[in-house]
């Protein structure tokens, strides 16, 4: 007699598996989050994000305190605002909300202002080159000098989507704490 397998409840955080029929109902009441938030201009002027401590001041301000371990896990969307209406330009969700959106507007770095590195890879002029590079080794002298300047090009592209684009957006967030309905968005 075969002995049937024992299905998990929880993750390894002992957190509980969200029942996959409330998967559905979960999502929706996160979209009515986003439109309160939307309509009760529950937001920040990413403009104002000039520092990691001044976001983290902006967040108490605009969504309250953190979780107990003192961040803020959940659901981030970047949005323009046109004729009195938000229209989301980008989402992402973290662990770690203060340090994730400061990377994305204040970080020149490609690994970690993602958005801004997508926008130059996608808009620019340096669209081939990056494509070039890309899975690139064994590089001689000259390409490693093309790829080195590369590299700055795309600093300074990031500094100027976030600094042209980005700034002129605005943020809200949705708190989410359990682990496993937050990856699943």
């Amino acid at each position: 007699m075969k002995q049937s397998a024992k299905i998990k409840t929880t993750n390894y955080k002992k957190e509980p598996f969200t029942k996959l029929e409330n998967i559905q109902i979960r999502m929706e009441d996160v979209a009515k989050e986003i439109e309160v938030n939307f309509n009760k201009n529950k937001v920040i002027f990413v403009k104002n994000i000039v520092s990691k401590t001044k976001l983290r001041e902006l967040f108490k301000n605009t969504f309250g305190e953190p979780d107990d371990e003192g961040e803020y896990t959940g659901l981030y969307l970047f949005a323009e605002k046109k004729d009195n209406k938000y229209n989301c330009l980008y989402t992402g969700i973290t662990r770690k909300a203060i340090m994730r959106i400061n990377d994305h507007v204040r970080s020149n770095n490609k690994s970690s202002a993602t958005w801004a590195y997508l926008i130059v890879k996608k808009k620019t002029k340096l669209k081939k080159n990056i494509e070039y590079f890309h899975h690139r080794s064994n590089l001689n002298d000259e390409e490693k000098a093309r790829k080195d300047k590369l590299e700055k090009d795309i600093k300074e592209e990031i500094l100027k989507i976030q600094k042209n684009k980005l700034e002129k957006l605005y943020l809200t967030f949705v708190p989410i704490k359990n682990n496993f309905f937050l990856h699943m968005l």
